[in-house]
C-alpha cells in the first residue's frame, strides 16, 4: 500500500511540475494586471417629500472595483484577452455591483474573453457593459469622455437626465482597430441578464457605435435596441415594441477650457433615466391592475418617449479641475391611458458643479452638489418627486492603483 501511494505521490508531483512549467511559459508570453480603485465620500442628500440624509458611502465619484486583466500575446498581429471585475462596499468589503444579486454574482462587472487582431480588430464574448455608460471595456461615454462632470455621482453623471445601458449577459462585441481617429462598434446579446426560454422569448439588445478622436476633439454616435420577451408571463406587453435609444456626444477644448455637449433620443423606453435614477412605469402610476389583471407595463405596446439634453465643460482652477453641467430631459408617455390624477409628460433639470483637487497621479479629493428640479409627470408620485427633485452635496476621497 505504502508503495502505491508513494507511486501515486510522485506522479501528482510530476503533474504539479509540469502545470507549473506551463504556468511559467504562459507567463513570460502574458501580461497580468491586477487594477483597482477606491471611493468613499460624505454625502447630503435632501430629496422632495423624504427627509434629508448625510451618510458615509461608497462608490460616490468613481465606482470601488477591482478586477484582473490578463493579455497575451499570440504572435505579433494576434492576442488574446481575459478581463475580471467586480465591485464592492468600501466601508464593509462586501460585493456590490449595483444590481439585484449584487452580493452574489462576483464578476457581473465585466467578464470577458476577448481574441484580437492589431490589424483587423477584435471580438469578445460574455457578459458586458453596453456602449450607453462608463462600465465596462467596451463603455463609450467613458472611452470618448462624454461626461463633463467625470463623475459617477447619480445627478452629476449623464445618469441625471440619461438612459443607459445595463451590464449585458451573453453578449458578443466587435470592435474594429483604429481607423485614422474613428472606431466602430457593434454588440448582440441572447438573454440580456440571463436565457429563460427558447430565443424569441429572451429580451435581446442589438447595439452600434462609432466615436471619432482627433486633437481636441471629438464625436461618439450610438443606437441601441432591447426588445421584450414575447412571453404571456413577461412584466411587459406580449406585443411590446422594442426600445430604441439614440445618442449623439461631441467634445471640444478651447483654449484651456474643453466644452461637451450630448442629445439623448429614447422611443418606446419601459424606464425614464438609467442607474440609480431609473424610474419604472409603476413609479410614475401606480402597480394596480386592472380589470384583465394586468399592470399598465403590461398592458401597453408603448413606453415612455424621452430626450434629453446636456452642456457642460472644465478647465484647470489653481492645482485642480473645476467642471459644471446643465441638463435637462423631457419625457413623455405614450402607452395605454392613465387615471386622470396622474400627468403624462414632464420635465427634469439637473445643475451640477465638482472640484477635483490632485494629492498625486492616482489619489484625489472631490467636492460635488448638484440640484435636480422636476415637474409634472415627476411629481406623480413621492418616489418619482424624491428621485427628480432634490439636493445633493459630497466631499471625499478616491484613489486608483
Amino acid at each position: 500500500m505504502q508503495h502505491k501511494l508513494s507511486r501515486f505521490g510522485l506522479g501528482f508531483a510530476a503533474g504539479l511540475l509540469a502545470l507549473s512549467g506551463l504556468a511559467s511559459q504562459s507567463a513570460v508570453a502574458s501580461d497580468v494586471q491586477i487594477y483597482g480603485q477606491l471611493d468613499y465620500g460624505l454625502i447630503y442628500k435632501d430629496g422632495k417629500g423624504a427627509p434629508a440624509t448625510f451618510t458615509m458611502d461608497s462608490g460616490v465619484d468613481v465606482s470601488t472595483l477591482w478586477g484582473i486583466r490578463v493579455v497575451e500575446e499570440l504572435d505579433e498581429d494576434k492576442y488574446v484577452r481575459v478581463v475580471l471585475e467586480s465591485g464592492f462596499d468600501d466601508g464593509t468589503g462586501q460585493i456590490n455591483n449595483g444590481h439585484a444579486n449584487s452580493t452574489s454574482d462576483f464578476f457581473s462587472r465585466e467578464s470577458a474573453l476577448t481574441i484580437g487582431s492589431k490589424s483587423i480588430g477584435e471580438i469578445t464574448f460574455g457578459r458586458q457593459g453596453g456602449f450607453l455608460g462608463s462600465t465596462g471595456t467596451y463603455a463609450q461615454w467613458a472611452a470618448m469622455g462624454m461626461n463633463p462632470m467625470q463623475s459617477n455621482a447619480a445627478d452629476a453623471a449623464l445618469l441625471g437626465a440619461f438612459d443607459n445601458s445595463p451590464c449585458i449577459d451573453n453578449a458578443i462585441v466587435f470592435k474594429s482597430r483604429d481607423l485614422g481617429g474613428l472606431t466602430l462598434l457593434g454588440m448582440y446579446s441572447n438573454g440580456v441578464t440571463s436565457e429563460s426560454g427558447s430565443f424569441s422569448k429572451d429580451s435581446h439588445i442589438y447595439a452600434l457605435a462609432a466615436g471619432y478622436k482627433h486633437a481636441d476633439f471629438s464625436l461618439s454616435a450610438i443606437w441601441q435596441m432591447q426588445t421584450w420577451p414575447n412571453s404571456k408571463t413577461a412584466a411587459q406587453s406580449e406585443d411590446a415594441k422594442p426600445t430604441h435609444i439614440f445618442f449623439l456626444g461631441a467634445g471640444k477644448n478651447f483654449g484651456d477650457f474643453r466644452v461637451l455637449v450630448a442629445y439623448e433620443h429614447v422611443e418606446n423606453g419601459r424606464r425614464v433615466f438609467g442607474g440609480p435614477n431609473s424610474l419604472q412605469v409603476a413609479d410614475f402610476f401606480g402597480s394596480e391592475k386592472g380589470a384583465d389583471g394586468k399592470t399598465l407595463n403590461q398592458r401597453s405596446d408603448e413606453g415612455f418617449r424621452v430626450d434629453s439634453f446636456s452642456i457642460g465643460g472644465f478647465t484647470h482652477l489653481g492645482p485642480g479641475t473645476i467642471h459644471a453641467s446643465f441638463k435637462v430631459a423631457h419625457a413623455e408617455w405614450q402607452g395605454e391611458d392613465v387615471a386622470d390624477e396622474y400627468d403624462t409628460d414632464g420635465t427634469r433639470l439637473v445643475y451640477a458643479t465638482r472640484y477635483c483637487y490632485p494629492l498625486s497621479k492616482r489619489t484625489q479629493l472631490y467636492a460635488i452638489a448638484s440640484y435636480g428640479d422636476g415637474s409634472g409627470l415627476f411629481d406623480n408620485t413621492a418616489t418619482t418627486q424624491n428621485v427628480a427633485t432634490r439636493v445633493f452635496a459630497g466631499f471625499g476621497i478616491h484613489t486608483k492603483f
